[in-house]
């Protein structure tokens, strides 16, 4: 099994994120990790500590994902004077 490093770099290597959202070789390395017990070498030192869609396993925690990233996204704009 490759490491979780070279998971994360090969996605970006052949261009995933020209298809799909930002970060989305580590999301589905956390989603991996997280629903299946997927956990190459590595897992831990690339695997996002941050919430991504990989928390996200019922409709209340869609709900919570998606109001966590619009709060934050409002205070970056407040942050930039938007």
């Amino acid at each position: 099994m490759p490491d979780a490093e070279l998971i994360v770099y090969e996605g970006a290597r052949h261009n995933i994120n020209d298809y799909l959202p930002d970060r989305c070789a580590d999301d589905i390395l956390k989603f991996l990790g997280k629903r299946f017990g997927v956990r190459p070498p590595g897992y831990e030192d690339v695997a996002p500590t941050w919430p991504t869609l990989g928390d996200v396993d019922t409709a209340d925690a869609l709900a919570t994902y998606q109001a966590g990233k619009r709060a934050k996204k409002a205070a970056m704009r407040e942050a930039a004077g938007g």
